[in-house]
């Protein structure tokens, strides 16, 4: 009746992580990164370019296994992780700001902003029955590898509020949609081409952003009719943050990439 079997629905996930010709499908960022990789070699560090060799060729590897399980997707994308995770480290860890490392900092910021807000609106604005959303909830803290430092700061077990509360509003974590916000205001004021003396058009979404930020408050966040199952409020505002973020990476590869200004 209109649901995908459980074979449709694997196929669809494999075709997601593995099909190089879906925009924005695992494989076709991987081939983006290698491409941007080969081009940059000569700025990045020895260790850098060997890590992504391997990553590369596991890779191909991992491509060219069939897939029959979604626990065996699921081992081997935490492999992978593990290796992207470490690459990020080393470019991020021996690269000169002067040779770009400002403007792919910006660029992770605004990635990571959407990313966590389209995950939000996902799996936090929807109502759920308990035994299913507690391991929804877990799985959002384990995709961006805040687990256990949300079991640190809050000693009960996991709650729609307070993760709303850690990954939206918290000024202290670093990944949190708050923090992202004043991060990225904070790069733009040491960028080359800022005018000091105004806000550059990518600096006004974020401006804007942050203001949608601190005015709120989590009490007003989880408000909804009790007879709605999409807390639309809450969707609402995400939805609003997203439009500005997009507006500030268009913005912004308009004066760093295409010389729009010139």
């Amino acid at each position: 009746r209109g649901t995908l079997s459980d074979t449709d629905a694997l196929k669809e996930l494999t075709a997601v992580i593995k099909d190089y010709n879906k925009i924005g499908s695992l494989a076709f960022t991987i081939n983006m990164l290698s491409n941007t990789t080969l081009s940059l070699k000569d700025i990045l560090a020895i260790e850098s370019t060997k890590l992504f060799n391997k990553i590369g060729k596991e890779w191909r590897f991992f491509l060219n296994r069939h897939t029959n399980s979604y626990m065996h997707l699921a081992n081997e994308l935490e492999k992978k992780l593990i290796d992207i995770i470490a690459y990020r480290s080393l470019i991020e860890e021996s690269t000169y700001k002067e040779q770009g490392l400002l403007l792919y900092d910006v660029g992770c910021d605004i990635e990571k902003a959407l990313l966590l807000i389209s995950k939000a609106r996902s799996l936090l604005c929807i109502d759920m029955q308990p035994s299913v959303e507690y391991d929804i909830l877990e799985v959002l803290l384990s995709s961006m590898e805040s687990f256990n430092t949300y079991r640190a700061k809050y000693k009960g077990g996991l709650s729609r509020k307070h993760i709303i509360e850690f990954l939206i509003l918290d000024k202290q974590f670093p990944k949190s949609l708050h923090f992202i916000s004043n991060d990225l205001l904070t790069k733009f004021k040491i960028l080359p081409k800022t005018k000091q003396e105004s806000l550059a058009a990518y600096e006004l979404p974020i401006v804007e952003a942050q203001a949608i930020l601190n005015s709120l408050d989590i009490e007003t966040i989880m408000q909804k009719n009790e007879n709605e199952v999409v807390n639309f409020q809450f969707d609402n505002i995400l939805s609003k943050l997203s439009k500005l973020y997009i507006r500030c990476s268009d913005e912004f590869t308009k004066t760093y990439f295409s010389h729009y200004d010139e």
